[in-house]
């Protein structure tokens, strides 16, 4: 045993932070590999929406198939798909903050795969109804574990652009699922099953990427593998082989072996027979989301929010056909008068939902392009509105900074919010019996960090915008549609609709993550399981709403509930850190 490890057995490894090492850190690592973690996720947060939404066009096929005896019922894939998205991250974000994001994304990825043979091959209703809500349940990490990967890769001034292209997956998804489901079916239309079985192609490939070009991103379970690597090397790795043989192939392969054999039985035992801490570590883990959602009204009031937003969506995929597509052949259609139609077929209807798509593409845009910037300037003025908001990038960036801050500084700040959560991207704290190498990286200077540090309520302006479109989205929508004007005005009024929920939607996202970390896995779980809820009960009462009031009346009623939210983000902006004080969250 060499003197390092001797004096290890006498004074413990103190490992507490990750160095500044581009290799260590997530949130130094090159920007294009950052990137292309980004962009594995959102396909990720893309791929299930989408599947949840694909058999709609073929809803009428599956009535026929299994001889259904109300459309209510053939939506019922649909709907129990959706409530297996919400139901999945209760478990898998809690997972995700335990053994790290990226087996639990590799794992749920293979197994969705799996679930969506099945649902292709099922021969019976009830069959098709349990299997979709299990292929919602492990399809639902990308949508809900997504916003938690990329706060591990962004500081909060960097995060918001990656959280619009992450943002536009869950809301683009379902319309592009639509889109290609009524191509699919339109020349004939009782192919349901290959709705399915594109699914299953396309989370395939899918698949290979996140197995592939997926690195592990959650910084206290890269630091758990720091500490373990670093005790088994100061150790001795592979008890009772000798120093001479680990340095030959046989050698390292024993050692290996050994380290490898140990270390799962070591995990299935605490697996199998936890001792009490560990218990207290699990019921607190899985039993975050429950708390958040329960006991923290700010993450409760957004999380019913952007399901509103997701359920307009969902019901959106359902009016559509009400509006453009022909109802020759459908049973108990609703009455022409209340509810006209411009009588399109299948496919070009299905085109109908490219206002939706349009508006989402749009708003995620000016996400993209303006949200980092009005926090940057928010942070600057620390919060006020006025003149200051206009002045130039390089005078925020000194205001920021201070006018002898670096210019290319990485604007990296650290995490330890008022929400109460903790840094991960501060130099490394060692012991002095470290080896050299490891004690050069863990001394790097750290970055510099901005003088004024923002307020996750910054995140708001945008989401105000939203609220005020969405509803006059929905009045155009209605109206138009009830007086059966040009197809294109209910297409504006679809494009404003869109435009709306994906600018509430994204800004609340990365809001409750900016909030809550180092918990935001938890409290996007929970707003995804409250948007799942809503999104799958819409569609259910859809045609209700719509034959009892009229396209007019049906969206101004939603219209009228958007408004009421209002409120939020103006009061959050001016009472919002004394609300998370009072609130705060701590794990």
């Amino acid at each position: 045993m060499t003197d390092v490890a001797s004096k290890d057995q006498t004074k413990p490894v103190a490992l507490d932070t990750l160095s500044q090492s581009a290799h260590e850190d997530p949130r130094l690592w090159p920007t294009t590999h950052k990137w292309l973690i980004v962009t594995i996720i959102s396909l990720m947060g893309f791929i299930s929406p989408l599947g949840s939404s694909i058999i709609i066009p073929g809803c009428h096929a599956i009535d026929y198939k299994f001889d259904l005896s109300s459309r209510p019922l053939s939506l019922l894939p649909v709907s129990l798909f959706v409530l297996g998205l919400g139901a999945g991250p209760f478990c898998l974000a809690p997972a995700s903050e335990l053994v790290g994001r990226r087996p639990v994304y590799v794992v749920t990825s293979l197994i969705f795969i799996l679930f969506n043979v099945a649902t292709g091959a099922v021969e019976t209703f009830p069959g098709l109804c349990v299997l979709r809500f299990f292929a919602g349940v492990f399809g639902s990490t990308g949508p809900s574990l997504g916003a938690g990967s990329i706060g591990d890769l962004f500081s909060p001034q960097e995060r918001g652009r990656a959280q619009s292209l992450y943002g536009l997956g869950p809301l683009l998804g379902p319309v592009v699922g639509n889109i290609i489901g009524g191509w699919i079916i339109q020349d004939n239309p009782r192919s349901w099953r290959w709705l399915l079985w594109t699914l299953t192609i396309m989370s395939g490939v899918i698949a290979v990427v996140v197995c592939v070009g997926l690195r592990e991103t959650y910084a206290p379970v890269i630091l758990e593998k720091k500490r373990k690597a670093l005790a088994n090397k100061l150790s001795g790795i592979g008890d009772g082989v000798d120093d001479n043989a680990v340095s030959s192939q046989r050698g390292r392969a024993l050692a290996w072996f050994h380290a490898t054999s140990s270390t799962l039985a070591h995990r299935s035992h605490s697996l199998l027979y936890p001792t009490p801490t560990a218990k207290a570590k699990y019921i607190q883990a899985f039993s975050r989301p429950f708390r958040l959602l329960f006991t923290n009204p700010i993450c409760a009031i957004f999380s019913f929010y952007l399901g509103f937003c997701y359920g307009i969506i969902f019901l959106f995929l359902v009016e559509h056909p009400l509006v453009f597509q022909r109802r020759e052949g459908a049973d108990d259609p609703p009455p022409g008068p209340r509810l006209p139609t411009y009588g399109w077929g299948p496919g070009p209807a299905g085109l109908t939902y490219g206002g939706l798509g349009l508006g989402f593409l749009a708003a995620a845009l000016v996400n993209a392009f303006l949200q980092d910037p009005i926090y940057r300037r928010l942070a600057a003025s620390r919060g006020r509105l006025g003149w200051i908001l206009f002045r130039s990038p390089q005078t925020i960036h000194d205001m920021l900074y201070g006018k002898d801050a670096p210019s290319g500084s990485n604007g990296c700040e650290s995490d330890v919010e008022k929400s109460g959560g903790t840094s991960t991207t501060v130099t490394a704290v060692v012991s002095s019996s470290l080896p050299d190498a490891t004690a050069a990286a863990a001394a790097a200077t750290p970055s510099s960090q901005p003088a004024t540090k923002g307020q996750p309520e910054y995140r708001l302006p945008l989401c105000l915008l939203g609220m005020l479109v969405l509803p006059v989205g929905l009045f155009i929508f209605g109206w138009a549609a009830q007086a059966q004007t040009h197809w294109t005005i209910p297409l504006i009024g679809s494009l404003l609709v869109g435009a709306g929920t994906i600018l509430c939607f994204q800004s609340i996202l990365v809001y409750l993550v900016d909030a809550f970390i180092p918990y935001s896995a938890s409290a996007t779980a929970c707003a995804v399981l409250v948007r799942s809820v809503l999104a799958a009960v819409f569609p259910l009462f859809a045609q209700k709403l719509y034959r009892a009031l009229g396209f007019g009346w049906g969206s101004s009623l939603l219209a009228f509930i958007a408004l009421a939210g209002l409120p939020a983000p103006l009061v959050l902006f001016r009472y919002g850190e004394g609300l998370r004080e009072r609130y705060r969250f701590s794990g």
